[in-house]
């Protein structure tokens, strides 16, 4: 939490210096003043720890905005060690006895989880009650997570709301926003004169994105599907439809793909609005992949030069990466281009005569601005060599025929807690008695546990695993002979 003064501090867009210092008693009004001071490095009586110490004083005797200040220097560790925890806990206090803006300090916390796990429904909240009591940084906020659909629905129309009213009380950011929404038909009808209006209001006062989109020659959404986009649920589909580019995202079912996934494709990456009902952008894309075990390893190379070594788990729900990051340009980082982070993708894969189509959703993170990327969809087609027909014996057929009917004995896989602390909890069912072989692997394939379980008697099963780990990322995988399942835990 060392960096949330800063974060605070420079996201312009979501601060708004409309908070004033309760009324006070003279004694009060000196004593705040005094440890102020005392905490600003620039200042002469610069003493952290005083000035922690008087801060403290006057929390403890009930001021809302002392509570707030002792909450950022435990944030920070100005004068105090760093103790995130007891930083949220005089923020809430702050926020409760009325200093409105601990409410925004509280969202952007779980926002950008900044010394806690993140957690976009958690600032909705703390934005909301902001918000409700007319907080114009917190009314943005609001906005600002209906736009992108963060803690909450998906919401353009909801998002210019909120927008609107704090751009009349002055949010330079809301009037951005409202310039983006005007310009693109984001919740609201395109119209160029309102667009430019607000963005020139903000663009005036020094705002740089505002400045920058005043100069792009086209909006964002440069055909859109209507003069006003809808936010609307997203279809979800149960089986691709070969290599179909659907021009309005779509979430796919994830099925395992398994040792069929190897191979060289080559098809498009699309790219969405935050609602999903417009294409931002299509491009071309050529990805190399070998399966080794559970662990995926390749190539990721789009057109414009971007690429990038691959390197992942195959799990029976997700592909997910381990710390691959790509750099690409968009609309509004046009001369730099941003850290893109790949979290996960969710595929199908279906063969076609001489064609193995490989699509589904893709799920970015930027990692500068702590947050998810826009929705994506992948649509990769690999040509098959052709082979000659080999025509199978009495023998050979009746074998294939009794494999494909066989019934899988290692059934209903779950682990929980997830994310876990020192133990968990695994789940499973057996249709038959077997021995059972439990293995942690971290995200680079190194096996840093494993545990056996002998002639475990048919139904179901739940065994628990303690293990002492370094918290990140892990693929536990559950063995029955040669049937494998696996799955991704998280150790806090």
């Amino acid at each position: 939490m060392k960096k949330v003064v800063l974060t605070m501090l420079l996201l312009s867009s979501l601060m708004v210096r409309a908070q004033t210092v309760p009324s006070l008693k003279n004694q009060e009004l000196i004593a705040l003043a005094k440890a102020k001071s005392m905490t600003d490095a620039k200042s002469k009586t610069y003493n952290p720890t005083a000035g922690f110490k008087l801060f403290m004083e006057q929390a403890e005797q009930g001021n809302a905005y002392a509570m707030n200040a002792v909450a950022l220097l435990y944030s920070t560790g100005n004068g105090t060690s760093v103790n995130d925890a007891e930083a949220i806990k005089w923020f809430e206090k702050a926020a409760t006895n009325g200093y409105t803006k601990a409410w925004y300090n509280l969202g952007m916390i779980y926002k950008d989880g900044a010394g806690t796990p993140q957690d976009f429904a958690k600032a909705y909240h703390y934005f909301k009650s902001g918000a409700d009591l007319k907080s114009i940084a917190c009314t943005y906020a609001i906005g600002y997570l209906h736009y992108k659909g963060f803690g909450c629905t998906q919401n353009y129309e909801e998002a210019v709301k909120y927008f609107r009213l704090s751009a009349s009380k002055g949010s330079l950011g809301s009037m951005y926003m409202l310039g983006l929404c005007h310009r693109n038909g984001y919740g609201i009808e395109i119209n160029t004169d309102s667009a430019r209006y607000w963005l020139t209001r903000a663009a005036d006062k020094g705002y740089p994105q505002a400045i920058t989109e005043l100069t792009a020659a086209k909006p964002e959404n440069f055909e859109p599907q209507a003069n006003k986009t809808i936010s609307k649920k997203a279809k979800e589909v149960q089986s691709i439809n070969k290599d179909e580019l659907p021009k309005a995202y779509q979430k796919v079912k994830a099925q395992k793909p398994g040792k069929d996934i190897a191979g060289e494709y080559s098809g498009y990456l699309i790219r969405y609005d935050w609602s999903g009902q417009n294409v931002i952008s299509k491009t071309k894309l050529t990805v190399k992949l070998e399966l080794n075990d559970a662990l995926l390893s390749g190539q990721w190379e789009e057109e414009n030069g971007s690429a990038v070594p691959l390197n992942a788990v195959l799990t029976d729900s997700a592909l997910v990466f381990n710390i691959s990051v790509i750099s690409r340009l968009d609309h509004y980082h046009a001369t730099i281009g941003r850290d893109l982070e790949f979290k996960d993708a969710k595929l199908q894969l279906v063969k076609v005569k001489d064609s193995v189509y490989l699509a589904g959703n893709l799920q970015l993170y930027a990692t500068k601005y702590r947050e998810p990327e826009k929705p994506m969809y992948i649509s990769l087609v690999r040509k098959e060599a052709k082979k000659p027909a080999k025509k199978a014996s009495l023998n050979q057929e009746e074998k294939l025929s009794i494999n494909d009917v066989k019934e899988e004995k290692l059934t209903e896989f779950a682990a929980y807690p997830n994310p876990f602390n020192d133990s968990f909890t695994v789940s499973f069912n057996l249709t038959e008695q077997a021995n059972v072989t439990a293995t942690l692997t971290d995200m680079n394939g190194r096996q840093v546990h494993q545990q056996q379980w002998k002639q475990l008697n048919a139904g179901q099963q739940k065994q628990t695993i303690t293990v002492s780990l370094k918290p990140g990322t892990y693929v536990l995988t559950l063995a029955n002979g040669k049937e494998v399942k696996s799955l991704i835990l998280i150790k806090q």
